[in-house]
């Protein structure tokens, strides 16, 4: 048998197959679907449509993620939950409500498409191509009253065309601005939080403090050390040069007796 023909019928053979997959091989083949003809239909080996056909009650009796491949022996529900809510990606965009105030009319809550893709005003956008961009937002009428709005309008267009695969919300408020009083609880919180932080300083302030007051107690110590040495060393050169004085002076008095008795 050819070499290449080998890899490809043993690379067939390791494809992995999802959950749901093998949940519709398995709804296909109760009503009665040949084996040969489910594999012929979703391009697997007849020896792993049997193994998926023979583990049917434990594939059927989980629930897992979107995606799930293999199912654990030691699996839990802690499991399936976990799985889930790492197959969950959602993005949302906050818009505002005045995205399609350019129209008189009243208006429903969907998003308002545009005569042409919305990324190309990215493409646009990306060379710094001032004219073309001023040329599609004229194809766009009625006109936007600012640049806010519009930009806006535009970036719901783009999450329409390319948010199609995964989750996605568009929410509108009328107003966003910081709040100037929050609940009793977040004002406990926030004050909780500035008491941390004050004790913190003042323990911080502390421990510097006594770091100056060790360092300048060391620093005295070893001062006094250092006199205290170079005292005892003065003292010891002083005793030492006595002796040598009182000789010299007893030579002295006994040259003077000497040379009077001479005379």
């Amino acid at each position: 048998m050819d070499r290449k023909k080998v890899c490809k019928k043993s690379s067939a053979k390791k494809k992995m197959m999802s959950i749901e997959l093998k949940r519709e091989i398995i709804e296909k083949h109760e009503p009665g679907v040949r084996v040969v003809d489910l594999s012929r239909q979703y391009g697997r080996s007849t020896s792993m449509t049997c193994s998926v056909l023979k583990r049917k009650e434990s594939i059927k009796s989980v629930t897992p993620a979107k995606g799930l491949t293999i199912i654990s022996k030691l699996r839990t529900s802690l499991h399936e939950n976990m799985e889930k809510l790492l197959m969950v990606w959602a993005l949302v965009d906050t818009s505002t409500a005045y995205s399609n105030c350019n129209h008189d009319l009243i208006l429903e809550e969907r998003v308002y498409g545009i005569p042409y893709p919305a990324e190309r005003f990215l493409e646009y956008y990306e060379k710094e191509d001032d004219e073309a961009l001023l040329q599609l937002r004229s194809e766009i009428k009625p006109d936007f009253p600012n640049h806010y709005v519009f930009c806006k309008y535009i970036s719901e267009n783009l999450i329409v065309e390319k948010c199609t695969d995964i989750p996605s919300a568009i929410i509108r408020p009328s107003l966003i601005s910081s709040a100037w009083k929050g609940s009793k609880r977040a004002e406990e919180r926030h004050l909780e939080r500035i008491q941390e932080l004050e004790f913190a300083r003042i323990e911080s302030r502390r421990k510097t403090e006594n770091e100056i007051r060790i360092r300048e107690a060391r620093h005295k110590e070893e001062m006094e050390a250092r006199l205290k040495v170079e005292e005892e060393t003065r003292l010891n050169a002083g005793e030492q040069a006595r002796p040598k004085g009182r000789k010299q002076e007893q030579g002295r008095l006994k040259a003077e007796e000497e040379a009077k008795a001479v005379e």
